[in-house]
């Protein structure tokens, strides 16, 4: 055992003798520090504070330096200078006022640029797209509750209750009937119908009854909630902006919303957003439901039966009710169907509370409320910086290098979700990539290490295979994204939307793609042809045994089956002759005896 563990087993001895060594190393040290420890620090030099001091500032200057040296992407840049003179009652004063149009948007969101004067630069500027919110502005819909229906319904014979007078004709959908009194409790709708009468329907008088029923909701819960839309979205883009004096060696940043035709003043910078493209984006048509704490999306082809004006004639259920119910009269009972909405079960659904993530746009929750989307791509911005000074700019472009790896593609097609890959982009130093697809174009944060970021695409097809380009400055590479999606759709799930009334249109049926079905079985023709040859072969062999060998299996059968029933004819008969001996020996013993 013992040779066995030296000669088999390997040992590491690389870091035991780096930990030995270390600890001799630490015990020879120890008396030299207690005998030199005090010299040394008499002999420390007096200008430590100062030295502190200066490499203090250094640090400060190289980290204020690498807040406008991170990533800068090459931008649109068109510069305007123009004389602006104001007037007064001493006179006329006139400033050089240059004025930068600035085309920022989440794919070319670092822009660096420098302002310069006498071959010198003044002021170093770095923008930075952080995101476009939009922020609903909201209208309330209605109030409503979660609820489920009821139907009760009372045959009357004429001249009887409330079958009387002009019978039927006298009942509206707020009457409140004796008849229907634990209907009266809640909100609802009321009808009649005539009914038989006579003595053949167990009345009196020969003329015709009266069927009454009601319609009404019965709350599952005390919540209340809010349905609301958004009209109006109120755009705002976030930027980043830091700033570098290079006369004053002073550097300084802040995060600002710009909104549209609203200039920000900063350092002597004014910025305008001036121009603001968004793309059409039919989500933001979408409604929201919420009960005070969280908030979910809500169909908008969907509209609950109990709607309220206020919380507070949601909390008594003095609503109106628009029920969708389709009601066949019997002789004596009113047989309704109704068309549930239930509110729990959708806005407890973790698919349908926010925040709600999409490849197009993502909706959020702010701290006070309010609903804000967030839109990653498809954006176009431009920013108007003036200043007061007649300087030229220069825009500051990196050139770096940077390759990017994608794992599979995962995800679903033709549906909301979309698809997602995990992207690793590495590059030579920390820097911004832009990577563009057939599908769409994204800028990602790269580093030396890499950086792994997530790409969102919503595509219609199951099969993927696009070839995406990345590049951190002049040199792209490339790198393929392939994967095969999910259809996440059923035919049983579209015939039920549109037996519901939800979808009427053909075009909302999400069809499979029919043409990676085919590419699967093209892909395995070989073995499709010989289990088909195969197949063919089986069932033609099993037709000629059966044609040969059937009609000899049921001849043998019915040979057996007769054979069987003659064994059970013989021992019958043997039984019975069996049975008559007995018979006749018993009379012979008995005559016998007698004589």
């Amino acid at each position: 055992m013992g040779c066995y563990a030296f000669l088999y087993i390997p040992f590491v001895i690389g870091r035991p003798l780096r930990v030995i060594g270390s600890l001799l190393w630490k015990l020879l040290l120890w008396p030299l520090r207690k005998i030199f420890g005090r010299t040394s620090i008499r002999h420390q030099p007096s200008r430590r504070p100062r030295d502190l001091l200066e490499l203090l500032a250094v640090t400060t200057a190289i980290s204020s330096l690498s807040i406008l040296g991170q990533s800068c992407q090459q931008v649109d840049l068109f510069t305007h200078s123009s004389t602006i003179c104001y007037r007064d009652g001493l006179g006329e004063v006139c400033h050089v006022q240059v004025s930068e149009v600035l085309k920022i948007n989440p794919f070319k969101r670092n822009a660096c640029f420098r302002l310069v004067h006498n071959q010198s630069a003044v002021h170093e500027l770095r923008l930075t797209w952080k995101s476009l919110s939009l922020e609903c502005e909201q209208e309330t819909v209605l109030f409503t509750r979660d609820t489920f229906y009821n139907v009760i319904d009372s045959k009357r014979c004429p001249h009887s209750g409330s079958c009387t007078g002009e019978k039927c004709a006298a009942i509206n959908s707020s009457s409140l009937l004796s008849e229907l009194a634990e209907g009266n409790k809640y909100p609802g709708r009321t009808a009649c119908v005539e009914s038989c009468g006579g003595p053949g329907c167990d009345c009196f008088f020969l003329s015709s009854g009266c069927l009454f029923y009601r319609i009404y909701l019965k709350p599952r819960s005390s919540r209340i909630f809010r349905i609301f839309r958004c009209p109006r979205w109120a755009e705002a883009v976030k930027l980043r902006i830091a700033h570098l004096d290079s006369s004053r060696k002073k550097s300084s940043s802040v995060t600002t919303e710009l909104k549209p035709n609203v200039p920000v003043k900063w350092n002597n910078f004014t910025f305008t957003l001036s121009v603001l493209t968004v793309p059409p984006t039919p989500l933001l048509q979408t409604s929201f439901i919420s009960d005070g704490k969280k908030t979910a999306v809500w169909g908008n082809q969907v509209s609950p039966p109990l709607q309220c004006n206020s919380t507070f004639t949601a909390e008594t259920m003095d609503c109106l009710v628009a029920d969708d119910c389709k009601c066949y009269p019997a002789e004596t009972k009113a047989n309704c169907r109704c068309r549930a909405i239930e509110i729990l079960p959708w806005f407890n659904n973790p698919r349908n509370q926010l925040p709600v993530v999409t490849p197009s746009l993502t909706f959020v929750e702010m701290r006070d409320g309010g609903i804000r989307a967030i839109i990653p791509s498809m954006v176009t911005s431009e920013v108007v910086m003036t200043l007061q000074d007649n300087l030229r700019m220069e825009i500051i472009a990196d050139n770096d290098r940077c390759t990017a790896t994608a794992g599979s593609l995962s995800g679903c097609y033709n549906c909301v979700k979309g698809a997602q890959v995990q992207v690793k982009c590495t590059s030579t130093r920390t820097t911004q990539a832009e990577v563009v697809c057939e599908s769409g174009s994204f800028t990602k944060p790269c580093d030396e290490a890499g950086v792994e970021t997530t790409l969102h695409f919503a595509l219609k097809e199951a099969r993927i295979h696009q070839v995406c380009s990345i590049s951190c400055g002049q040199v792209r590479n490339s790198f393929d994204i392939v994967g095969i999606l999910k259809y996440p759709h059923t035919a049983s799930e579209a015939i039920e939307r549109w037996i519901k009334g939800e979808s009427v249109i053909f075009s909302d049926i999400k069809w499979p793609d029919f043409s990676h079905i085919a590419q699967v079985f093209l892909q395995w023709y070989k073995t499709l042809i010989a289990t088909i040859v195969i197949l063919v072969l089986c069932i033609g062999v099993t037709y000629l045994m059966v044609i040969s060998t059937v009609p000899r299996i049921v001849f043998w059968l019915v040979f057996q089956a007769i054979k069987f029933f003659r064994c059970l004819l013989r021992m019958f008969f043997r039984f019975i002759r069996w049975l008559f001996a007995q018979l006749c020996c018993l009379r012979t013993r008995r005559h016998s005896k007698h004589l």
